[in-house]
């Protein structure tokens, strides 16, 4: 199967569960907002994923947004959104867990 990021295409906003079905049910860790400090994950079908270009990567990456952050996505990025606290890692722009060192999303060493 092809990367899921090919399915879509770059600044639209899409319900996530219509677009990727698999994500329904998924570990919680693909159904988190970008850009809510707690990290609990949504269900599906109340997350908007947005594809946004990043240099290095041609396929973008994808953005989850809950309907409280999904307004306001064009102001500045998930890393100068205030009230987080721990290490962001740099190519999923979530929270690292504390003491763990490594993204949820993509397993990157951070730190």
């Amino acid at each position: 199967m092809g990367d899921e990021r090919d399915l879509i295409d770059f600044d639209t906003e899409y319900v996530l569960a219509e677009v990727f079905p698999g994500r329904v049910g998924a570990p919680a860790v693909y159904r988190r907002c970008t850009w809510c400090t707690d990290q609990q994950p949504w269900p599906a079908a109340e997350l908007t994923v947005v594809k946004t270009r990043v240099s290095g990567d041609p396929r973008g990456r994808l953005l989850l947004y809950c309907p409280d952050h999904v307004d306001g996505r064009g102001a500045a990025g998930p890393a100068g959104t205030s009230g987080r606290t721990g290490s962001r890692c740099p190519q999923c722009w979530v929270e690292v867990p504390a003491g763990t060192g490594f993204c949820d999303m993509c397993e990157i060493a951070v730190g």
